[in-house]
């Protein structure tokens, strides 16, 4: 199965969830918040984080999903640091009572643009969930899918010709 699908239509035509696992399986999720770069109807920051709070919430319910905790970050302004809501998630993916097998997040978009220190600390905290959810893409990517999105062709080793032949 390709590793980025419409959520609707994968919904409709399976009876098992992305990773193949029956959907009789409460998945556990971690949301994450992000402070949105644009301004919508003169919202605040933290106006857009309950937004998208309770947005995420409400899907979370609709499809069953144990949110186990929830991480949010409005931003900060000054030098190049790592996100301390990035460092807590990785403290948790680590330790191995996490059960954790998907992040839902608002919008694709939000994870772009980051420095490069956190995009690194982001895509590791996805290789160790295994997903990902943007809820307002209806998207679900991979650990492989999200990081080519975010790092571009220009760092996949060997063509996708060699990769294929030896996969």
């Amino acid at each position: 199965m390709h590793p980025c699908i419409k959520a609707g239509d994968y919904w409709k035509n399976s009876l098992l969830d992305y990773a193949g696992r029956g959907v009789g399986r409460v998945r556990k999720v971690f949301c994450y918040y992000k402070k949105s770069r644009t301004l919508s109807n003169g919202a605040s920051p933290i106006e857009r984080i309950v937004h998208q709070d309770h947005v995420l919430s409400s899907f979370c319910d609709s499809r069953g999903y144990e949110v186990m905790k929830r991480f949010s970050d409005i931003g900060f302004k000054g030098g190049p640091l790592r996100r301390a809501e990035l460092i807590e998630m990785r403290n948790l993916v680590q330790s191995p009572t996490c059960k954790a097998d998907l992040m839902v997040m608002y919008s694709v978009f939000a994870v772009r643009g980051d420095t490069q220190m956190n995009e690194d600390l982001f895509l590791e905290n996805i290789k160790a969930v295994g997903e990902i959810y943007f809820h307002k893409q209806d998207l679900y990517m991979n650990y492989e899918r999200l990081y080519f999105f975010l790092k571009g062709p220009r760092y996949i080793k060997g063509s996708f010709r060699e990769r294929s032949v030896n996969e």
